[in-house]
């Protein structure tokens, strides 16, 4: 028999418990987490987890981006900068906010691949470059 991978016990479970509700989802979690106790599997969890968040991001089309900044944010900004992605990129965004105080300022986006960087240091290393110049 195979070793299963942490990938085919997220996407698993995600199958089990897309468009249940609360109280349907709890008995499939016990069971699932019998079942990893059983193939003695349960120190794969953060694997599985991280796994199940990609899978279900893929699935529903959401998009995780982090969003650094100098100082912690706010609601209401943290709501706008979701927003704007959001109609930017055409698609739900789960916002993973993170600080960094020698960005001096502004902000820096990550997601997949991509890095939108506006922080106030990238911009002044530029401005110095091109001064330098």
């Amino acid at each position: 028999m195979s070793k299963i991978t942490p990938r085919q016990y997220a996407v698993s479970l995600y199958e089990s418990v897309v468009g249940k509700t609360h109280a349907q989802i709890e008995p499939l979690l016990h069971s699932f987490l019998a079942l990893l106790q059983e193939h003695r599997a349960l120190s794969q969890a953060d694997k599985i987890l991280t796994a199940f968040r990609t899978y279900a991001y893929q699935q529903e089309d959401i998009v995780a981006v982090t969003a650094t900044t100098a100082h912690e944010i706010d609601h209401a900004t943290t709501a706008s900068i979701i927003k704007s992605l959001e109609s930017a990129l055409d698609k739900k965004v789960v916002l993973q906010p993170a600080v960094d105080p020698e960005q001096i300022g502004g902000l820096k986006v990550r997601f997949g691949d991509v890095v939108v960087d506006g922080s106030i240091r990238t911009k002044l290393a530029a401005l110095k470059d091109h001064l330098q110049k």
